[in-house]
């Protein structure tokens, strides 16, 4: 928080570079994991309702207007390089949220031991149970590490974004 209050934006953005390239790497780590455990069979045999209640629950974690003061100043106002931005910047994390919701619904089972349905119906919090069934699934204590990097890296990312386009956004004139 001091970095974001206090300085100007080249140390963070390094930082928040190298953060971000070790988020993404983490996602590819879980993701080449969980392939070899995915079955179409789930993905197919899925009410539509509830995927198409997953893809809503993701189209809402697209609220970034906040960030637009930040990068116009990043981009000199640069109108037209601005547009393109926010269309690529919406639709590479759309293509990661499909790709993660596909494959999450593809190794987990609708019912029965390790299902979906009985992650609902637990009292235990959702991302222990996750992390717990991923690693069964996979038959890999590693993996629990690397979500919990993931995680760790994503709530990171995220509070240096959204701190830094605040900033931003309350002192543009």
């Amino acid at each position: 928080i001091y970095l974001i209050t206090f300085h100007k934006n080249k140390m963070l953005k390094k930082i928040n570079n190298i953060l971000s390239m070790l988020l993404f790497i983490t996602y590819i780590i879980i993701i080449f994991k969980c392939l070899n455990y995915l079955k179409i069979d789930n993905i197919k045999n899925n009410n539509l309702e509830n995927i198409s209640n997953l893809f809503t629950l993701a189209i809402t974690s697209f609220g970034f207007a906040i960030i637009i003061p930040t990068l116009s100043d990043f981009l000199k106002k640069q109108n037209k390089i601005l547009y393109k931005t926010l269309l690529l910047g919406s639709l590479i994390p759309l293509i990661i949220y499909i790709l993660w919701i596909l494959i999450m619904l593809g190794i987990f089972p609708l019912s029965g031991e390790f299902s979906l349905q009985y992650i609902t119906e637990q009292k235990i919090p959702p991302d222990i149970i996750f992390t717990n069934f991923i690693s069964k699934i996979i038959n890999s204590e590693n993996i629990i590490t690397v979500i919990k990097i993931f995680s760790f890296l994503a709530v990171i990312t995220s509070l240096i974004g959204v701190s830094t386009s605040l900033k931003d956004f309350l002192s543009d004139e």
